[in-house]
C-alpha cells in the first residue's frame, strides 16, 4: 500500500470522525429513551443471555445509558472502526484504490448516518463490526484467525438476532476467495458448533420470530410485507444517488404499484446479474450476494416493521466495497 493510500484512509477517517463529532452534544431521542428504560439494571447478566439476542447491546447500552455524550461517542468510534475495517477488506479484494472509495462510502455515505445518530443503532454497527472481524480473520492465514472469527461471529450475534446472517457470510467470502479452506477439517467443526450454539438458542429464535408481527405497522399479509419490504429497500438504495430525507415507519404504504413491480423485477435481474457474474466478475457476484444475504432475515421473518436506514448498515458493506471497485476500475488502475 502506497503512503498516499493511507494517507487518504487516515483524511477520510479523520474528517467523518470531526462531522460526526456534531452527535456529542445530541440528547437521546424519543427510541433511546425507550430502549433505555427497558434495560435491565445489571450490565453484566444480559452478557450471558441465549446467542444470538441482544444481550451485548443491551449491556453497552446500559453501561452509557447515564450521559448522552459518551453513548454518542461509542456509537462514533463504532462507525470508524467500522469504516476502517470495510477499508481493510476491500484493500484485501480488490486493492487500495478500493480501499479508499470503499472507506469513502462507508464512513461519509447519508445512508449509514443514522445508525450512529440514533444510539439505538448501536446494535447495527456492533453486528457490522462483529461480522467484518470474522470475514477478515477468515481471509487471514495467522494463528490468531481462529479467537478472532469465533469472536467477531459471537458479538454479531449477541448484539442483534439478525447477527446471525455472520456465518453465512463467512461462508461466501470462503466460497468466493478462499473455496479450498472450506474442505478443511476446521471449517466443519466450526459449522458444528455453530449449529450447536443456534440449537442450544433456538428459544431465544422463536421469541424474536414470534413478536416480530407485534413490533408496528399495519397488519398485513407476509407475501405483501416482503414486497413491500423490497420496494423500500430499493427506495432506500436509491439513496445512494440522491440522499435525502430520513424514512419513516409507515413509508412503505406510500410506494406505488409501479414501484413495488419494478423492485420486484430489480430484485430477480440483480440476482441474474450476481449469478452471470459468478465466474465472470467475481467481486461483483460476492458483493451483490453480500448485500441478499444481509437483507435476507428482513424479508424471511414475517414483521410489520419495516426496515430503516440504519438496518442497512450491514448490507452497506458490500455497496462500498462495490463502489470502492467501481471506482478503482474507472481510474483504470486496477482491473476487475
Amino acid at each position: 500500500m502506497a503512503l498516499r493510500h493511507l494517507l487518504t484512509l487516515i483524511v477520510l477517517v479523520v474528517g467523518a470522525a470531526v462531522v460526526y463529532s456534531q452527535t456529542l452534544s445530541a440528547p437521546f431521542v424519543y427510541e433511546d429513551q425507550h430502549v433505555l428504560r427497558m434495560a435491565p439494571a445489571s450490565v453484566w447478566s444480559t452478557l450471558f443471555q441465549p446467542v444470538p439476542g441482544r444481550g451485548l447491546t443491551v449491556a453497552s447500552l446500559r453501561a452509557t445509558a447515564s450521559d448522552p455524550a459518551v453513548a454518542h461517542l461509542v456509537n462514533v468510534l463504532l462507525h470508524l472502526q467500522v469504516g476502517v475495517l470495510v477499508a481493510w477488506l476491500a484493500w484485501r479484494l480488490a486493492g487500495p484504490i478500493a480501499m479508499c472509495g470503499a472507506a469513502l462510502v462507508q464512513l461519509w455515505h447519508p445512508l449509514n448516518s443514522q445508525a450512529v445518530w440514533y444510539v439505538t443503532g448501536r446494535s447495527d454497527l456492533q453486528v457490522t463490526l462483529g461480522v467484518l472481524v470474522a470475514l477478515l480473520a477468515a481471509l487471514s492465514t495467522r494463528w490468531w484467525r481462529w479467537p478472532l472469527l469465533v469472536g467477531g461471529l459471537w458479538v454479531a450475534a449477541a448484539s442483534k438476532e439478525v447477527g446471525i446472517v455472520g456465518v453465512p457470510l463467512v461462508v461466501l467470502t470462503l466460497a468466493c476467495w478462499c473455496p479450498s479452506e472450506l474442505r478443511r477439517p476446521w471449517a466443519g467443526a466450526l459449522w458444528i458448533a455453530t449449529g450447536a450454539v443456534l440449537g442450544a438458542s433456538s428459544s431465544s429464535l422463536r421469541n424474536w420470530v414470534a413478536m416480530a408481527p407485534a413490533v408496528g405497522g399495519p397488519d398485513v399479509a407476509w407475501t405483501e410485507c416482503v414486497v413491500r419490504q423490497l420496494g423500500l429497500i430499493w427506495s432506500l438504495f436509491a439513496k445512494l444517488v440522491v440522499p435525502r430525507n430520513f424514512s419513516i415507519d409507515h413509508d412503505a404504504l406510500a410506494l406505488s404499484s409501479a414501484w413495488l413491480t419494478a423492485s420486484v423485477l430489480a430484485t430477480m435481474a440483480t440476482s441474474v446479474v450476481a449469478v452471470w457474474s459468478w465466474s465472470r466478475c467475481r467481486i461483483v457476484a460476492w458483493g451483490l450476494a453480500f448485500i441478499a444475504v444481509a437483507l435476507l432475515p428482513r424479508l424471511l421473518i414475517p414483521t410489520n416493521e419495516f426496515i430503516a436506514e440504519r438496518q442497512l448498515n450491514l448490507a452497506m458493506v458490500g455497496v462500498s466495497v462495490l463502489a470502492g471497485t467501481a471506482l478503482a476500475r474507472w481510474l483504470g488502475r486496477r482491473p476487475l
